[in-house]
């Protein structure tokens, strides 16, 4: 297994560990943020699924300026109650569902794994990176109480404005091995 270290800032690391195997576009690919003694797994995903994604908030930013309908310090309270609406079909009043029945702060998250979720998104004219905790017993949907305990204590696990270069970075990164293919 080998580690690139793709973001290196004051704040935090962003590390991209990739097997040693020839790289092709389907090579699963591993990504973690580092901060404060900290390290969580952001997502164990493709090559090519994670170009496209860089690709797309470097060319198109302006599709992710956060809805004016939504607090972005409730983001990961509110997917939480979007996931758990989903499994209880309880409704929760103050979720903004689109009329393709999804919950309109979905397209913000970037990624969910190992129960934390990453979001990149422009608010106040700034790109923002967030990850918040996931519920982890959605298929315990006799335990309203727990899930009630969880929302109550949940806070963002980290939260840093994200530069522009450092999306450009990830998305070279993954444009230069997908080039050599």
């Amino acid at each position: 297994m080998t580690e690139y270290m793709v973001v290196n800032n004051d704040l935090y690391k962003i590390f991209v560990q990739v097997d040693d195997v020839p790289f092709d576009y389907y090579t699963p690919i591993k990504m973690y943020i580092q901060y404060r003694n900290k390290k969580i797994l952001m997502v164990n995903e493709n090559a090519l699924f994670l170009y496209n994604l860089f690709d797309s908030y470097v060319n198109h930013p302006t599709q992710y300026i956060l809805d004016n309908r939504l607090n972005p310090n409730r983001l990961g309270e509110q997917l939480n109650r979007y996931y758990f609406q989903i499994w209880t079909n309880m409704n929760f009043d103050d979720l903004v569902i689109s009329q393709e029945n999804f919950w309109i702060g979905e397209k913000y998250c970037c990624f969910t794994c190992n129960n934390y979720a990453t979001w990149i998104f422009i608010y106040n004219n700034s790109m923002q990176l967030l990850i918040t905790r996931l519920y982890g017993d959605f298929t315990n949907i006799d335990c309203t109480d727990d899930f009630q305990v969880f929302i109550k204590s949940n806070q963002d696990v980290f939260k840093s404005d994200i530069l522009m270069d450092d999306l450009v970075s990830l998305r070279s990164f993954f444009k230069k091995r997908l080039g050599t293919i």
